[in-house]
């Protein structure tokens, strides 16, 4: 397996918006399910983003989430190498803090005080408890616990977990 495939089975693929907390597929954007727009006061035609791709319409294809996918992966692995310990990682657990950090935003990961020293440490239990006594377990239980146990293993998840 390779963090790729990770990402891509925790998030699963959707050509159309929806929202990540309730799973509504969205029928407008905005701070609720419509919005006007802010020059005509209206609600707006289609959801679009990009060089005209209209979301609300075809959606996205695979190929061009799977583009943004590794976009923002780059990304999120650039600001996680300011982490000294995240560059000598091996790939079983390098592939768990990507995903993790690709599911809440570096700026949330970088809030888990106990599991930077813990990883700095290469103390995986703890790291992995560190995990487990999160917040985010109760948002995200079954990637948590996955992401936890690799880095406590280093070792890939079974085939159909």
């Amino acid at each position: 397996m390779e963090w790729q495939s990770l990402i891509k089975r925790h998030e699963g693929f959707d050509a159309k918006p929806y929202c990540d907390q309730c799973g509504t597929r969205l029928a407008r954007f905005g701070f609720g399910w419509d919005c006007e727009c802010r020059f005509t006061r209206q609600t707006p035609g289609n959801i679009t983003i990009g060089y005209g791709t209209n979301l609300s319409g075809a959606g996205i294809d695979e190929k061009s989430a799977s583009i943004l996918m590794f976009d923002r992966a780059d990304a999120i692995i650039r600001d996680l190498e300011s982490f000294m310990w995240f560059l000598n990682l091996d790939s079983v657990r390098w592939a768990a803090i990507v995903d993790m950090a690709y599911a809440m935003g570096v700026p949330r990961f970088r809030e888990f005080k106990q599991l930077d020293l813990a990883m700095a440490l290469k103390s995986y239990n703890n790291a992995s408890y560190a995990i487990l006594d999160s917040e985010w377990h109760g948002e995200a239980k079954a990637r948590c616990e996955e992401d936890a146990m690799m880095i406590r293993s280093g070792e890939w998840p079974k085939a159909g977990v």
